[in-house]
């Protein structure tokens, strides 16, 4: 439950654009399900039966919105990834965690979930992917890539996820061809001293650290890989080699 203290700041209630359901833009329904976006975008949403399509929606000024209802002040401090909701207006919110819905779901539906964890803002980007429910839907090891951008990766652990369902089976030194154009990909095997670091939603799902994990590792412009001593230092920085046991 939320504090009533919690306030937007001032420069979020001037500048920021959140999206709405159409129910809350055209006819001032009430605010019910609010969503936190990774990205630490803004959902609100009137909580009838369209909460899986709250990646749509009309984009209003927040300051709008609270002018309207005061009362969602009280969601001001609602952390990337999580919701809040309330059974009416006068009602108090509820804090849960939007991921922890969609991942079940996502799996059942497509076979796996690709979860892509950015740093902490105002740093330089640096991100990484990794799959959720492979090993149940596929008996096959889930899959996590370093370096590169937050678009490419979840769109090459996507393509590796089709191949797998097609009948794939990734081993230690397997050569993936045809992921990053010019570039030569491999894997190995994630040592579970790593899992607690880079596995938050991994092993909330899988409920412990009994499952396999590969790294997808790319090579630089020359074909090497971050385990040859002549590896372009900043293609080697960009990858750790999760392989190695943590120190």
């Amino acid at each position: 439950m939320f504090a009533q203290s919690a306030l937007f700041h001032l420069h979020e209630i001037r500048d920021t654009t959140v999206r709405v359901c159409s129910h809350v833009a055209k006819d001032s329904s009430p605010v019910l399900h609010v969503i936190r976006g990774a990205d630490g975008s803004w959902v609100f949403l009137c909580g009838r039966d369209h909460l899986r399509d709250h990646h749509e929606g009309t984009p209003i000024p927040l300051k709008e919105l609270i002018s309207r209802d005061p009362t969602l002040n009280a969601v001001a401090a609602l952390a990337p990834h999580d919701f809040a909701e309330r059974q009416d207006a006068d009602e108090p919110w509820v804090q849960g965690d939007q991921l922890a819905l969609e991942i079940p779901t996502c799996i059942e539906e497509h076979g796996w979930f690709v979860a892509l964890v950015g740093n902490e803002p105002n740093t330089v980007p640096r991100y990484f992917a990794y799959t959720i429910g492979l090993p149940t839907t596929q008996a096959h090891p889930e899959l996590i890539m370093l370096g590169q951008t937050g678009e490419v990766m979840p769109q090459v652990i996507n393509t590796l996820g089709k191949r797998i369902s097609e009948g794939l089976t990734m081993e230690p030194g397997t050569n993936l061809n045809g992921l990053l154009a010019g570039l030569r990909c491999e894997c190995k095997p994630v040592h579970p001293t790593w899992f607690r670091e880079y596995l938050g939603y991994g092993l909330w799902y899988h409920g412990s650290d009994d499952f396999e994990i590969l790294q997808v590792f790319w090579a630089d412009s020359e074909g090497r890989f971050p385990w040859d001593p002549q590896c372009d230092p900043d293609v080697a920085r960009s990858q750790p080699d999760l392989s190695l046991p943590k120190q």
